[in-house]
């Protein structure tokens, strides 16, 4: 074959390369351009999930896109359109959730020289037109907060304005591309793997659209997985203190904490446990004693509250108790931590990247395990597979997204009624898809051999 016939070859490569770029990315923007001009997306369920796929569908071709990981133009090219599909959404009255006015009043609370964690919101006499409309939004205003001391410190930045704390967000979670953006550099792999955060559709909604607190936990942990990777002197109580600001900001980040300590050099180690342990005694020592009520609310959540749980629904008409079920799913999911955890521990030699694989699979787990399923919690498994992508997280994190029906429906006629076929589909799905992904690797390897 001639050096013309190579070169045309490679021309013809790169041509394709550029119109299947070029293409994705269109549909992204026109997917993004859709959503956003649905004046309400509690009736625009079914375009939601439809646009969420295809954006889901054009990040995985652009993961196939060959690009060095030092090329950025393609990263700032990233970045700046994530700002735009978030902006998009700023200014949108939350839709899908409405967890921000909770957000806002407990902010305000603590503005005013008032612990959060002292009284209910309905127990709270407002004598302000605007407080008393804030506090008429917040759902179970019965209940104290549920919120970490981190994330009522966040909250208060926002001085109890939407507009403000949806922006508080939009930077967090672009710190989190940025935090992405380094953790891919230090893989060698693409920037466009960076779109499978920046652009998800989940990311985008939860974070603009309904402003979940779950954005600046994802950062924190981000952080402390970058920290740990990192051979700064005090790398190891930097992560700690990181990590346990995210589990002060929302809990579930707490089972990522023995993980993060096991990445860390031995002489570290010790450094992790102080700078997590001081952090937390600071943190609940300011909102002590009336943070126990906190608590007792977070007990009730954990002994009450179910949503789109598939196996939890199943386990609990077999057994015909509640408790049973959340008992079982609880100590199910315990054993799965202790033998992840102690299988890394006997790795030699020891592959930090193989914590951050096990990470995502433990999140996929507890979302397929727990009784309350809201889309927001795969945020952790989008962040994680980001560097490790994976047909089932990828599938997952569309799929959670059929749980909104329940608002839909309560939107239009005021009765709370899940689907349980949604939740059936929720839970298939990415099983299917971790079952088609063992069957391709599996014919691969047979065909190369």
């Amino acid at each position: 074959m001639s050096i013309r016939h190579i070169n045309n070859r490679v021309k013809a490569g790169d041509k394709v390369v550029f119109v299947s770029t070029a293409f994705a990315v269109c549909m992204v923007l026109f997917s993004y351009g859709v959503l956003s001009s649905a004046v309400d997306l509690r009736l625009f369920l079914p375009e939601l999930v439809a646009c969420s796929a295809l954006v889901v569908v054009c990040v995985s071709v652009l993961l196939l896109i060959p690009c060095g990981y030092q090329n950025r133009r393609v990263s700032v090219f990233i970045l700046l359109m994530a700002a735009l599909f978030r902006l998009l959404f700023v200014a949108a009255a939350p839709q899908l959730s409405d967890d921000v006015y909770r957000y806002l009043w407990d902010g305000l609370q603590l503005l005013q020289g008032h612990n959060p964690y002292a009284l209910a919101p309905q127990q709270v006499v407002t004598l302000s037109a605007p407080l008393a409309t804030l506090q008429s939004q917040i759902n179970h205003p019965h209940l104290v907060t549920i919120y970490p001391p981190a994330a009522q410190l966040f909250f208060a930045l926002a001085g109890g304005q939407l507009l403000g704390f949806k922006l508080l967000c939009i930077l967090v979670d672009l710190g989190s591309c940025i935090l992405l953006a380094g953790l891919l550099r230090r893989l060698n792999r693409s920037p466009w793997w960076l779109t499978i955060y920046a652009w998800h559709p989940l990311v985008v909604l939860e974070c603009a659209g309904s402003g979940h607190i779950d954005v600046l936990a994802v950062f924190f942990v981000l952080a402390a997985l970058t920290m740990a990777l990192s051979t700064r002197r005090y790398a190891g109580w930097y992560s700690g203190v990181l990590v346990m600001l995210a589990v002060l900001t929302k809990v579930f980040p707490v089972i990522f904490a023995p993980f993060l300590w096991l990445m860390l050099p031995t002489d570290q180690r010790r450094g992790f446990v102080v700078g997590a342990v001081t952090t937390a005694m600071v943190l609940l020592g300011a909102f002590a004693p009336a943070i126990i009520n906190g608590v007792e609310t977070l007990t009730t959540y954990s002994r009450h509250w179910e949503f789109s749980g598939f196996t939890f629904q199943q386990l609990r008409l077999w057994l015909h108790s509640g408790d049973q079920a959340r008992l079982l799913l609880a100590t199910l999911f315990g054993l799965t931590l202790v033998v992840a955890w102690w299988r890394l521990k006997s790795i030699q030699p020891f592959d930090p990247w193989s914590v951050v694989r096990t990470l995502m699979a433990l999140v996929l787990v507890f979302l397929l395990l727990t009784p309350t399923l809201h889309p927001w919690y795969a945020l952790y498994l989008v962040a994680f597979a980001t560097l490790v992508p994976h047909p089932a997280a990828l599938v997952l994190s569309w799929s959670v997204l059929l749980s909104y029906q329940v608002v839909s429906h309560y939107h239009l006629t005021g009765v709370w009624q899940e689907r349980a076929d949604l939740s059936f589909y929720i839970w298939l799905a990415p099983l299917l898809a971790l079952l088609a992904s063992a069957v391709f690797s599996r014919l691969s390897r047979r065909a190369n051999s």
